[in-house]
């Protein structure tokens, strides 16, 4: 890790970044997610990369380097979308002259994302750098990713490098995930000629991939506290940018915009150093009502199982997590950092949809909430549910002396208050 700078680090100002008032969306801002597991609550809060299993120690390269000197507002800014930002005002969006936007395209091996297409033509004659990344699925074939990630998309002159999100282990052995990322990479590389940038959050990074990457151009999340030789950072997902509906990922360019095209000409990136990030502000969610909140309550998920639940079979797929079960840590799961609440679908909120889910999810070595599953829930709120969730991150658990991924059960209560229902 660099050194740190003892001087108080400039604010980062990105271009014009503020909240587009939807209509649509009058309860967004006032979903307050109450916690009933040991009495705590969930509110809003900033988003970090999902991460899952426990790994073998990972011996990760982080050489210490000179602290970078150059303005944070003078940084290349942008940030990164999927389906969740869906719909996109861009001429209003393009307005704010973001330097570059990554979009997701696809996940796994069949999963295309159903708003690529629409955000990629859009980007297309903007003036602006676009780029398309590709969730990785560890328990899917890699060389058949590649190949539906190439299929996808069409890279243009003047584009961002390819990008692979890895950012979940979905029980794989690290060796093995390892081994599938760089078989991703060179497939990517080889038949694109361009070298792709890999996202990860600090921690996935430490403990999951580390030493063997240093020579892709990175792209990484985490707290605003950590340093590293980075080329992106993803600064957190309460951005705000108008033309969008909710908070939404800001990247930067740790570089100066000459290196910034250099980069998009040649592919050799900056000069690795620690750069210091400030906290930035939240986002406000935009709302004309004073009515009370939803009340969205995330109950405990019951009576642990029976502690060798769980133990696998051979020669079967393994599960994301262990079950919860009696002697894990702490009981129950403890949240460390509340996040998102939950943003009501367009439909669902005119229908007044509202009712009981139930949602089985894994809470990662690192804390973060991942791979979850709706298995009861209200007509069209599966996916908001899920992504609502997806923003937690506990303490992580531990059994029998070792810090574990646990499959824990939600339970959530969804109940629109008087005068919201078909509005």
């Amino acid at each position: 890790m660099a050194a740190r700078n003892s001087e108080r680090p400039r604010y980062f100002r990105p271009p014009v970044f503020k909240p587009a008032v939807s209509p649509v969306r009058r309860l967004v801002g006032l979903v307050l997610p109450l916690l009933s597991l040991s009495g705590i609550s969930l509110g809003a809060g900033v988003v970090w990369p999902r991460l899952s299993q426990p790994s073998e120690p990972s011996q990760p390269a982080q050489p210490s380097q000179p602290a970078r000197t150059t303005p944070l507002e003078s940084m290349p800014s942008g940030f990164d979308i999927s389906h969740f930002q869906a719909p996109v005002d861009w001429p209003t969006v393009l307005k704010n002259k973001p330097h570059f936007v990554f979009v997701k395209a696809t996940e796994g091996q069949s999963f295309l994302d159903p708003r690529f297409q629409d955000n990629w033509s859009a980007l297309a004659n903007a003036g602006v750098r676009r780029g398309a990344y590709h969730f990785y699925r560890p328990q899917d074939s890699a060389s058949a990713q590649a190949d539906f990630f190439l299929k996808t998309v069409r890279l243009e002159p003047g584009d961002l490098p390819p990008v692979l999100d890895v950012e979940v282990t979905d029980a794989v052995k690290r060796d093995e995930l390892i081994s599938g990322v760089k078989a991703w990479l060179t497939q990517v590389e080889k038949a694109l000629q361009r070298k792709p940038i890999i996202y990860s959050d600090t921690v996935f990074w430490r403990e999951q991939l580390g030493a063997g990457f240093q020579d892709y151009p990175l792209w990484m999340a985490g707290r605003v506290e950590e340093e590293g030789p980075w080329s992106f950072w993803q600064l957190g997902s309460n951005g705000e940018v108008k033309g969008l509906s909710g908070c939404v990922d800001r990247d930067v360019f740790l570089g100066t915009e000459e290196e910034f095209d250099v980069f998009l000409r040649t592919g050799v990136q900056p000069k690795p150093g620690g750069v210091k990030l400030p906290a930035l502000s939240r986002c406000a969610r935009p709302t004309q009502s004073t009515e009370p909140p939803v009340p969205v309550q995330v109950a405990d998920g019951g009576t642990p199982s029976p502690p060798d639940a769980g133990t696998p079979v051979p020669g079967t797929k393994p599960s994301k997590g262990v079950p919860y079960q009696e002697g894990m840590t702490p009981d129950p799961p403890r949240l460390l950092h509340p996040g998102e609440p939950l943003i009501y679908p367009e439909r669902a909120l005119l229908q007044g949809v509202e009712g009981e889910a139930i949602l089985m999810c894994t809470i990662g070595t690192s804390g973060a909430v991942t791979n979850c599953r709706a298995i009861k829930f209200p007509t069209g709120l599966a996916d908001a549910l899920i992504q609502m969730m997806s923003t937690r991150r506990y303490q992580p658990m531990t059994f029998k002396g070792r810090t574990v991924a646990v499959e824990y059960p939600f339970y959530i209560n969804v109940k629109l208050p008087p005068g919201y229902e078909r509005r």
